[in-house]
């Protein structure tokens, strides 16, 4: 397959935007059923929020790889290249593996008029599964409920903060956009979430019902030490689990960038002692560093 075919593949693919954004999971589950239902074959972490969920989610796979885990990750936009949006251990997807699913699904695509989100979304799903990953981060695309994504059964359920947008979409107030956001919590799962504001925190507790619920605020202590265009510097403490970490170096400079990291770390901290596993400090220091998130 040559650089020209994988071109034509990725025009093909960017055409499918002519058929708009579409709120709903057919098209998804159709793909999905056609595919062998891969979003089952493999344990998920579902992230949505309108602020630091691309962010979250990296940091978040670079833990549980440091761990050993062989972690996927999809998120999207992509900055240069579109393989950027599917990735296992920090390796894109490769351009043979983008043009044989095309091939595979795109008569299926056509005829159902599927969105270039359902797409690329049945493609991550596919390639996770046929490569077996451990776990895979999963970022929404637009809302929650509705999002293609919202096909996953996931052991976990990520919210970044929540703030307006998409509102044409999502709704005109803060309380409606949340709602949306925490459709992707599911029956009995833990539910990570970021500091909110206050109308969108009661929904999302009211969402969570009786799932474990922990709340960035009432369970971690972050202490920005330092930052600087290029890194930033903070203190970790779980305080209903003991564990601290001083002056963890992340390679993300910013205040938003530490809180973003701060939910990663205690949502890997909770998924690793879910399997019998420590959060260790060498590992977590070799992902905080490594860490790159270009563009963001």
């Amino acid at each position: 397959m040559t650089s020209k075919n994988y071109n034509q593949t990725i025009r093909e693919l960017f055409d499918l935007q002519k058929f708009a954004i579409k709120m709903g999971l057919e098209n998804i589950r159709a793909l999905c059923e056609y595919l062998g239902q891969p979003q089952t074959k493999f344990d998920s972490v579902h992230i949505a929020g309108t602020n630091g969920k691309g962010s979250t989610a990296r940091i978040l796979q670079e833990i549980l790889t440091a761990h050993g885990w062989k972690t996927g990750l999809y998120t999207s936009p992509h900055l240069v290249d579109f393989r950027e949006r599917i990735r296992i251990d920090g390796r894109c997807i490769r351009r043979k593996e983008v043009q044989f699913f095309w091939q595979k699904v795109k008569e299926l695509v056509y005829r159902r008029k599927a969105t270039f989100f359902d797409t690329t979304t049945a493609m991550a799903f596919d390639h996770f599964a046929g490569h077996r990953v451990d776990t895979a981060v999963i970022e929404t695309g637009l809302g929650g409920r509705l999002d293609s994504t919202n096909v996953l059964s996931p052991v976990a359920a990520v919210i970044t903060p929540v703030d307006f947008d998409h509102e044409k979409q999502l709704g005109n107030n803060l309380a409606a956009i949340a709602g949306e956001k925490a459709g992707i919590i599911k029956p009995g799962i833990p539910v990570f979430c970021s500091a909110q504001q206050p109308e969108a925190e009661q929904v999302l507790r009211e969402k969570a019902g009786s799932n474990p619920f922990y709340y960035l605020p009432e369970i971690i202590s972050v202490e920005m030490v330092s930052t600087d265009q290029r890194f930033s510097v903070f203190s970790w403490h779980n305080k209903h689990t003991g564990t601290r970490f001083s002056e963890l170096n992340l390679s993300l400079p910013g205040a938003f960038q530490i809180e973003n990291a701060a939910l990663a770390v205690q949502t890997a901290e909770l998924l690793l002692q879910s399997k019998n596993r420590t959060l260790e400090e060498s590992n977590l220091r070799r992902a905080l560093e490594k860490v790159s998130w270009p563009g963001r």
